[in-house]
């Protein structure tokens, strides 16, 4: 699975590069991804920024200290699942 995931990344970035050399061939798929890689770099953002404010909020409520880490386990896992 990483091999297909690291061959279209790879496929994005050159036909990326390809759509500057090429403007009049590629670059709407060019744009196209390149508008799709922002929205999901956003997203990646703000799902970062909200599991690191959980985590910060529930590190001071006073419970266990395992019950805490383990809450900060599962978020981050969750998110590393759907995100990547």
């Amino acid at each position: 699975m990483r091999v297909v995931t690291a061959a279209f990344a790879i496929a994005a970035g050159f036909i990326v590069l390809l759509g500057y050399f090429f403007p009049a061939q590629l670059g709407s798929l060019r744009l196209l991804l390149l508008d799709w890689g922002i929205i999901i770099a956003g997203m990646a953002v703000l799902v970062g920024i909200l599991i690191w404010l959980l985590c910060k909020w529930k590190n001071s409520v006073p419970v266990k200290k395992a019950a805490r880490m383990a809450f900060c386990w599962s978020y981050r896992s969750l998110s590393r699942l759907g995100l990547g």
